[in-house]
């Protein structure tokens, strides 16, 4: 009786820490795929974002830089963005707003969803004819209906006409992204002092940009760009430290599932002996010929466990991004570089005091927040999980028994994240690899891999 209650206790909190791991694995998933990425697919890019408003000299870039730089080069696809505070006013009603100064390019870097009208086109950017944009949210506290495109709306004491309605995304990381600010995008040449007015954002992406070492000096040097003034950000190769962390414990649990696979050999050695004795007693014809159900299973097995292998080797591979910047040039052990680096870093740091992230950076540093706390609770469940299984192997639980719980978690771990994406409005993602890659590893720790061995034996 005793033995029964201890089972019943193992087999509920297993399936318990296998479901939550399943589920956080997958939430996990689906927030590293969720991303601000739209349908003309330049998440890829540098930006350019200034740091310092107090600071600011005749080193800040204008709009004149940027047209210059336009003309030098082609290939390429560029925008940028300054924002001012100010109020619009419209049908007897004002209301505080970021008037977003920027150019007809702009929608290809954002993840900007318009459902009525549309952005202002080339001729008007260039023209600075006076359109605006707004949100959803902005045309109903005006108007209480999205039917105003035509409508006008006053801006720094001008008139701008609506030509767009754009929707705020509803994910939560958006919604954590968000200042609660409304945003309204209007050409940079209709601000009447848009030649003296500093960019605080510029987007850069190239498919020669991708495959260029050095980057941040490479837009540096192109933008003429004042360190005091501006930072660079690189989302070329943007990989936080939770995927690196994920993919190290998906490499451990393969390499372990290796090891146990690798100790199968003992297996090949048996079949080497049988086969030996055998050509000892008669010919190799006459072997084959009685021995062919024997020989194909052995065929199979030692087959099988290479590619076996193979395929865990596959998973568990994966690339580091380092930042080109943080690599000497000459000497990987000079660390008077690192050093300098170093020292550069916390100065940058103590010169960005009030520096405002951009839309993507917030979006990105969110991301990773969540990303950790998802990536904690799998570890947790993760450690439950093993301790439970080390338990199942004293308790000798019946196959049926194992394959429920085993297999059973995983479907609601898919159903649970499924209604968390659609709650949350995010990406879902089903975690193949890190899937494959535990069921291989709780194979290796229960009395599966046991039995599997016993019928191994020749």
């Amino acid at each position: 009786m005793e033995i029964q209650r201890i089972k019943k206790y193992v087999v509920s909190n297993l399936f318990i820490s296998i479901t939550l791991f399943f589920f956080f694995t997958t939430v996990l998933s689906c927030i590293s795929r969720t991303d601000c990425s739209n349908k003309n697919g330049f998440i890829k890019r540098m930006e350019i974002n200034l740091t310092n408003k107090k600071a600011l000299n005749e080193n800040y870039i204008c709009l004149r830089n940027l047209e210059n730089i336009k003309r030098k080069i082609t290939g390429y696809e560029m925008s940028y963005i300054s924002e001012l505070d100010t109020f619009v006013e419209a049908n007897n009603r004002s209301f505080p707003v970021n008037a977003c100064l920027t150019d007809n390019s702009f929608s290809l870097f954002s993840d900007i969803n318009i459902v009525k009208g549309s952005f202002f086109n080339e001729s008007t950017s260039e023209n600075g004819f006076n359109a605006a944009l707004i949100s959803e949210d902005l045309a109903e506290k005006l108007y209480g209906s999205y039917d105003i495109i035509g409508n006008k709306i006053e801006l720094f004491n001008e008139k701008y006409k609506i030509t767009g309605i754009y929707r705020n995304n509803k994910s939560i990381i958006s919604f954590l992204s968000s200042d609660g600010v409304d945003r309204i995008y209007i050409p940079f040449k209709s601000y009447s002092a848009f030649k003296d007015l500093p960019v605080k954002t510029v987007f850069f992406s190239s498919e020669e940009l991708e495959n260029t070492a050095f980057r941040d000096n490479y837009i540096r040097n192109m933008f003429g760009i004042d360190n005091n003034l501006y930072k660079i950000n690189d989302y070329y190769s943007n990989q936080d430290i939770v995927d690196l962390l994920n993919n190290l414990f998906i490499f451990i649990i393969g390499i372990w599932i290796i090891i146990v696979g690798i100790r199968l050999a003992s297996y090949f050695k048996s079949v080497y002996a049988y086969t030996k004795r055998s050509l000892e007693k008669v010919y190799l014809k006459e072997m084959i010929n009685n021995e062919k159900g024997i020989l194909l299973k052995s065929v199979l097995i030692v087959f099988g466990s290479i590619s076996f292998i193979l395929v865990i080797v596959n998973l568990i591979k994966f690339k580091v991004n380092i930042p080109t910047d943080y690599i000497p040039l000459d000497n990987i052990l000079d660390f008077n570089f690192y050093f300098e680096r170093l020292r550069m870093h916390i100065s940058d740091s103590n010169l960005s005091a009030g520096y405002i992230p951009t839309r993507l950076e917030t979006f990105y540093s969110n991301v990773s927040k969540l990303k950790l706390i998802s990536f904690t609770l799998c570890m947790v469940s993760f450690l439950f999980t093993i301790s439970f299984l080390k338990i199942i192997q004293i308790v000798n639980l019946e196959k049926r028994q194992l394959l429920i719980v085993f297999i059973m978690p995983v479907i609601i771990a898919v159903m649970l994240s499924l209604s968390f994406s659609y709650l949350f409005s995010i990406t879902f993602s089903f975690p193949f690899k890190e899937v494959i890659i535990i069921y291989f590893f709780i194979f290796t720790k229960t009395n599966f891999l046991k039995g599997f061995k016993t019928n191994l034996c020749i």
